[in-house]
């Protein structure tokens, strides 16, 4: 789907809406309740939108609604039955004395005007590396499937039918990121529950991480707009409750703290008033996120089609992303590495710095973009035969 900018901006209108318990601005003529509809889903915030067009009393054709509400419904299930397992697993985990912690969206959700309005894709839970063959053949006795493709240094991820997806974390983070050394013995700051066993990250903690989890995805393979409204629910909600001063030392010594701050800024400019005012320094920001998708999904073919925007092929348009993801351009590089912005002529030796951290860091992200890139459609089929020029 081609992102609009009319369709995004209104779509964040009706987001402002939902979150301020008002109606929201008529939409403009030009916009269409179906792409509304379409861009919602793929940003993961489809009941959310709805819950805003319902308020406002809006008119939408008959057949959209019933199409909108059906996939509502399904939100709904996967939501509470996503609920219930988690407090089920964590205290099963817990009367097997295994410490436990859920994490991410099983928090966050509680925040929110309708825990509901914020969807998840899955289940994390954080457990300690030596329990993961105890806790791994639970799952198994529980009718989880293990999914071992997708297992990774931190952690692993099992399946239920129909709605269930959960991983469970041995680690925050990857033990080839940088950030390992700061996340590697988390356990002796969680907040422990009366049991000892299941814990709680503390706020300030919890908010941290997600700005964390948000920068690996939005420099990996992009991250949507849930993740900027996670930004300002949290500092809205917990304004009387987070220690900022302490939260941006942490982030200064995660070496974050400049993308944390734009962030920031961006969640305010989206959610805070009325109408979305956006300062030039970050409409990269903007683009990237709207553009994305929840996990990236839409990052590839958005980019694409502004490419050929300009009249080339879709087969030139990959092989100019695949180039860009070589040698990223100066703009970019500079959000990776701030020390460019004092000597930009460094630019190539940075490239090369680049690569060797991508091989010997990253082999399986690069050779999966490239296979990711390689299967790239327009058509939705997995077929690049229909190029549009």
């Amino acid at each position: 789907m081609r992102i609009d900018a009319k369709t995004s901006e209104y779509f964040l209108e009706l987001l402002r809406s939902a979150l301020h318990d008002r109606p929201a601005l008529p939409k403009p003529q030009d916009v269409s309740w179906y792409d509304i509809f379409e861009f919602a889903k793929s940003q993961s915030l489809s009941y959310m939108a709805y819950c805003a067009i319902r308020k406002s009393g809006f008119d939408i054709s008959d057949e959209l609604k019933q199409e909108w509400s059906t996939n509502n419904s399904r939100i709904l299930v996967s939501y509470f039955n996503q609920e219930y397992e988690c407090d089920r697993l964590c205290r099963e985990l817990s009367d097997a004395g295994i410490r436990n912690m859920p994490l991410k969206g099983s928090v966050i959700c509680k925040l929110f005007p309708a825990p509901e309005m914020r969807e998840m894709c899955d289940l994390d839970i954080l457990v300690k590396p030596e329990d993961l063959e105890r806790v791994h053949n639970m799952m198994l006795a529980d009718g989880y499937s293990y999914i071992e493709d997708h297992t990774t240094s931190h952690n692993r991820e099992y399946h239920k039918l129909p709605y269930l997806n959960v991983e469970i974390h041995t680690y925050l983070v990857a033990q080839e990121n940088r950030m390992f050394s700061y996340y590697s013995d988390y356990w002796g700051r969680a907040a422990y529950e009366d049991d000892g066993l299941i814990c709680r990250m503390p706020w300030d903690d919890c908010y941290i991480f997600m700005m964390a989890h948000s920068y690996k995805h939005f420099f990996a393979h992009g991250t949507g707009i849930r993740s900027v409204l996670d930004v300002y629910i949290m500092r809205d909600k917990l304004k009387d409750v987070l220690h900022l001063d302490f939260i941006a030392g942490e982030l200064k010594k995660l070496g974050i703290i400049g993308f944390a701050e734009s962030f920031e800024r961006l969640a305010a400019a989206w959610f805070a008033g009325e109408t979305t005012e956006l300062p030039e320094e970050l409409q990269h920001y903007h683009y990237r996120v709207l553009e994305s998708g929840t996990y990236g999904d839409n990052a590839m073919k958005s980019t694409a089609l502004k490419i050929m925007q300009d009249g080339k092929s879709f087969r030139t348009a990959k092989l100019i992303m695949a180039f860009s993801k070589v040698f990223p351009s100066y703009s970019n590089m500079k959000l990776g590495y701030p020390c460019l912005k004092y000597v930009p002529f460094l630019l190539p030796l940075f490239w090369v710095v680049r690569w060797i951290k991508t091989v010997l860091v990253m082999p399986k992200k690069i050779s999966a973009f490239f296979k990711k890139l390689r299967g790239l459609s327009l058509s939705g089929d997995g077929s690049d035969s229909k190029e549009r020029r």
